[in-house]
């Protein structure tokens, strides 16, 4: 998935850790939506590519918080990052994905459900 609000071209990728089938529905669905933020404890990788071309990882040890596209261009400015961005990789471990969408809606489920 690609989209831009007039900045650099977001793509959220999504890494396949566990069995296919485990993951398949998430890898699915990462197709079809357009978040507006990536939790920091889902994020596998972070890739930014220049406008000529040069690829940039990013150590995602340094990030302290959520990752919301809007913010995007400052976060990057804070690392250094001061060329012309091209495009931006956020890649989501599909497994741990997995494990926070089952604890918060088994949670929700919990107090609806006593």
């Amino acid at each position: 998935m690609a989209f831009t609000d007039s900045g650099p071209e977001i793509v959220l990728l999504g890494r396949k850790a566990g069995t296919e089938s485990e993951t398949q529905h998430l890898f699915e669905l990462l197709q079809q939506i357009r978040p507006n933020c990536v939790p920091k404890e889902v994020l596998h990788s972070l890739f930014v590519t220049l406008d000529d071309d040069k690829q940039i990882k990013i150590n995602t040890e340094v990030v302290t918080e959520d990752i919301q596209y809007k913010h995007l261009t400052k976060y990057l400015e804070k690392l250094g990052i001061l060329e012309n961005v091209h495009r931006i990789e956020v890649v989501v471990d599909l497994e741990k994905t997995q494990n926070l969408l089952e604890g918060t809606s088994n949670g929700f489920l919990d107090k609806i459900f006593r």
